[in-house]
């Protein structure tokens, strides 16, 4: 599937302040605010981490950088990785940050709401956005799902949520 193009010339995408507090698209920020919310709401079987504000150009290149940062978190091959994209908006009109909430639920949900900002905002300032769900296979046998929420900030630099589902691979 493809990725959904939020489109770049939305007021937020070009500095507007996204009404989080915080700096529109700035990866630190958001990167600190994922931290903060895993702490107090993460569970002992789940967590959160922000993915790595890596350059890239596009969905492939973005859908490339989160692969990579999965597998060293992970410490599995890359070509391990299956994916997949779930659409966002579309007739029903949900949201990336929505499916994302509901995905993250049937894990944590005290998580999945406390993350729900974040992904709100990455949603608002960012382009190429999506929601993918990972899975490795290695020697035979299928990891857990990891779900993130990612796109690329004005700048190029991948901004975006990867949520655990073993509390063992957390970075």
């Amino acid at each position: 599937m493809e990725a959904v193009d939020a489109g770049a010339d939305r007021s937020a995408a070009d500095g507007a302040d996204t009404g989080d507090g915080g700096a529109p698209c700035d990866p630190e920020t958001l990167a600190a605010a994922i931290r903060m919310v895993t702490g107090q709401a993460g569970l002992p079987t789940s967590c959160a981490s922000p993915l790595p504000p890596s350059d890239a150009v596009d969905a492939t290149g973005a859908r490339n950088a989160t692969r990579a940062f999965l597998a060293a978190t992970l410490a599995v091959p890359p070509e391990a990785f299956t994916v997949n994209a779930l659409p966002c908006g579309g007739e029903v009109g949900a949201t990336c940050a929505s499916h994302f909430n509901h995905d993250l639920y049937k894990s944590n949900g005290t998580l999945a709401d406390a993350l729900l900002p974040a992904a709100k905002n990455i949603e608002s300032c960012a382009v190429y956005i999506e929601e993918t769900i990972w899975t490795a296979v290695v020697n035979g046998v299928t990891g857990p799902a990891e779900v993130c929420i990612s796109g690329l900030t004005p700048t190029g630099k991948l901004i975006g949520i990867a949520f655990f589902n073993d509390r063992m691979s957390c970075p």
